[in-house]
């Protein structure tokens, strides 16, 4: 058979290519035969490399509110030969049912949508889709939103104004499992309040006077006050609802 005489030719290359495309074509028919939705959605494109390789194609699914925004990712995604977009998507509601049915290696997530953040909703499509790789853009990161972040699964931290060469790319660590985060981003800011006067702080931003902090701590007015000015002495703030904020920022509270 004329398959035979390719198999068999002693060319590794043409041997490669023939090789595979028979196999896609058979394990293709057989899964068709039992579900063939299934093989659709599950079945990786690949693409050739100019040396005879063959790379699976990164299938991913962006999840944006914004139509600019949106519109701009898949024109940026789209002229790379190795990414596929599996899906796009403006509502939060319809993230997890299209990545259970594209099986996305990662999904690009807005910060923020109508109903929910962005962090909530990786948490829920990484409970749904164990294997996808979510990243999140944001204007801005907040330490405390970092840290909730990295605890939800969320393996890409990037921001709005990225070049686009470093979108691409990261796109590309993540599908193979590496953690990608903005070079301006610090995940370990360290907090240099004490326990006691972190917990002055708190007290502070629901609005209690120093008598009821006094009293709900069990310490005295001025040791209170010691604290409360120790906490914006060190946060380098004007006053105490000044250090609330950068302390609540910064994720010390």
């Amino acid at each position: 058979m004329l398959v035979d005489r390719f198999v068999k030719c002693k060319n590794a290359h043409i041997r490669t290519i023939v090789c595979r495309a028979i196999s896609a074509v058979l394990w293709r028919y057989s899964c068709h035969a039992a579900n063939p939705l299934r093989c659709m959605a599950a079945v990786p494109l690949e693409r050739a490399e100019a040396d005879g390789r063959f790379v699976p194609m990164i299938r991913v699914l962006i999840a944006e509110p914004m139509t600019l925004t949106r519109e701009g990712l898949v024109a940026l995604l789209g002229r790379e030969s190795d990414i596929e977009l599996a899906a796009t998507l403006g509502h939060r509601e319809e993230v997890v049912v299209k990545a259970r049915a594209a099986q996305p290696d990662v999904a690009l997530l807005a910060s923020a949508f109508p109903d929910r953040d962005g962090i909530t909703v990786a948490a829920e499509l990484r409970a749904a889709v164990p294997d996808c790789q979510c990243a999140i853009l944001s204007p801005g990161w907040r330490s405390a939103d970092l840290r909730r972040a990295v605890t939800e699964g969320v393996r890409g931290f990037l921001v709005w104004d990225s070049p686009a060469p470093f979108l691409t790319e990261a796109v590309r660590q993540l599908a193979v499992g590496r953690q990608v985060a903005d070079p301006r981003l610090s995940f370990g800011a360290h907090c240099p309040l004490t326990t006691r006067e972190a917990d002055t702080l708190r007290a502070a931003a629901k609005g209690s006077t120093t008598s009821d902090i006094a009293a709900r701590l069990c310490l005295a007015e001025g040791t209170v006050r010691n604290y409360l000015s120790r906490a914006i002495a060190k946060t380098g703030a004007r006053n105490r609802f000044d250090a609330i904020r950068i302390a609540g920022d910064s994720g010390w509270l």
